[in-house]
């Protein structure tokens, strides 16, 4: 029951770890290439981070309630370079005014119906202003607030966020914009039409096409 237990928010996510060389296997054979961000940390807290990391994969703790919008893989990497930074981090990037559904219809563009099933289930909710801190559930968001954040710490003294960016694979996969034939408004519209057809023909013969009532 995985999709009905997302959409109420009630999907348990369990945390786990692989080699690099897997993951970076798995991106590029998917085609989406990775972009990986160096920490400009010091050598304590980078190992701070991976103790954080550690006690998080413990059995106890690898388990958690995972909602798509407020605490999810992005917003847990996150928090957890935070909390191991000797200091505060400072998103500097200038704040972007968007819905969270604006930005997920930048984001799937390339995938309408995906986009079409988006705004059908979830309400009102997305149709609010977020500030930033929420805007970074979408990893590419983050990465460009990460890209411009700098550290202040507590002398007053400040770094940047991110020593070096790296290509590691590039992107090959081809985005291309859906048909508009297959698009849901266009399926949505011919589907209105045979409904208004089949209803003023229902109305005339004072006859009912059930078998239309069962499909739809």
């Amino acid at each position: 029951n995985f999709v009905f237990k997302f959409l109420l928010g009630q999907t348990d996510y369990m945390l786990n770890a692989e080699p690099y060389k897997y993951l970076v296997a798995r991106y590029g054979y998917m085609g989406t290439g990775v972009k990986e961000q160096v920490l400009n940390l010091t050598q304590s807290e980078a190992n701070y981070l991976f103790t954080l990391l550690l006690e998080n994969i413990r059995p106890e703790n690898q388990e958690y309630r995972y909602i798509w919008l407020y605490d999810n893989c992005t917003e847990r990497a996150r928090d957890m370079i935070e909390k191991a930074v000797d200091g505060n981090v400072v998103y500097e990037r200038p704040a972007v005014q968007a819905t969270i559904r604006q930005m997920l219809h930048q984001c799937l563009q390339e995938d309408p119906w995906t986009c079409f099933g988006i705004d059908m289930i979830l309400g009102a909710e997305i149709d609010e202003p977020v500030d930033k801190r929420i805007q970074m559930f979408l990893p590419d968001f983050f990465r460009q607030e990460a890209s411009e954040a700098y550290i202040m710490r507590k002398d007053g003294s400040r770094i940047p966020y991110i020593f070096t960016t790296n290509d590691i694979i590039q992107e090959t996969l081809k985005r291309e914009k859906a048909s508009f034939l297959i698009s849901p408004i266009l399926i949505f519209s011919l589907l209105l039409l045979i409904t208004i057809f089949l209803f003023v023909y229902e109305f005339i013969r004072n006859k009912r096409q059930e078998w239309f009532d069962i499909i739809l």
